[in-house]
């Protein structure tokens, strides 16, 4: 698998910038061996736009963060980060979830082994179960009716790994692995598993 969005460029032409709704389907088996990228998850850089009730789970993921072709960027203010989410890498904006009033979910399943190597120097590693980096946006329901249920589970043969080899450090979270004060949560119901 390779992220949608990967990167963030010049002008942050390889964001994902649209909608998307899962639409009661479940995108699983997510799998990738060796992937030399700044951002991993369903997508890596996510901006502007909503996806909504997204369902995804991982097989195995290796990421080996070098610094290679993946990690272009620009005067955007992402920079020295490196991130893995299970929705998204890198959140700049948009909601993931949706403001319809309706009751919504964010679904994640690590079922495989899940490895993130960073050995580039002075970069952070920001690891969460649905967002790496939060940067802004907001994950669940801006509606002011409606509830969103997050749920993040690492399976009975699931694991995940962060490897910070540059001596900076490593931030995790169940949600989100660090976030800004442009960035929401808004949920009920949320669940962190292993």
């Amino acid at each position: 698998w390779t992220p949608i969005g990967n990167k963030i460029g010049v002008g942050r032409n390889n964001t994902f910038y649209g909608a998307m709704d899962f639409n009661g389907y479940e995108v699983s088996g997510i799998s990738h061996t060796g992937y030399d990228g700044q951002f991993f998850g369903f997508f890596g850089a996510f901006s502007i736009g909503w996806v909504k009730n997204p369902k995804i789970s991982y097989g195995d993921v290796t990421v080996n963060y070098t610094g290679g072709e993946g990690s272009v960027v620009d005067n955007s203010g992402v920079t020295s980060v490196a991130s893995f989410g299970g929705v998204a890498g890198v959140m700049i904006g948009g909601i993931i979830g949706y403001d319809d009033g309706s009751d919504l979910y964010v679904d994640v399943d690590i079922d495989g082994d899940v490895s993130f190597t960073n050995t580039v120097a002075n970069t952070r590693g920001y690891h969460g179960g649905v967002v790496g980096y939060l940067i802004g946006g907001v994950i669940g329901n801006e509606a002011e009716e409606g509830s969103t249920d997050i749920s993040v589970e690492v399976g009975e043969n699931g694991s995940m790994n962060f490897i910070n080899n540059t001596g900076e450090l490593i931030y995790a979270g169940g949600l989100f692995g660090h976030g800004n004060t442009n960035g929401v949560i808004v949920g009920n119901n949320n669940e962190v598993g292993n």
